[in-house]
């Protein structure tokens, strides 16, 4: 069965549903131009993390990192950042 469930959630973030609670991952603030993509963005994101091998929490963070990325840019293909842009992204927040 289901062990583990993401929800979007747009400006609010995402959040992580699994049998012993709910877990919240905030967006990240950016000056957003076009949504267009971010939900594309976001599985995309999600999908390459737990594919290689990453955990839900860190494959969330990256993905809303993804997906506020694409948010700053208009299109949707054209939206969608690049590996090396996410995790130049990520940690100009984690300093």
């Amino acid at each position: 069965g289901i062990k583990a469930l993401v929800v979007t959630a747009g400006a609010a973030g995402a959040y992580l549903v699994e049998p012993d609670g709910l877990t919240h991952f905030p967006a990240f603030s950016v000056a957003a131009v076009d949504v267009t993509g971010a939900g594309d963005a976001f599985c995309a994101a999600l999908a390459v993390k737990l594919g290689s091998g990453r955990g839900f929490y860190e494959a969330i963070g990256f993905a809303n990192a993804a997906a506020a990325l694409a948010t700053t840019r208009k299109g949707a293909v054209p939206s969608l950042p690049s590996l090396a842009e996410v995790q130049s992204f990520l940690s100009r927040f984690a300093q």
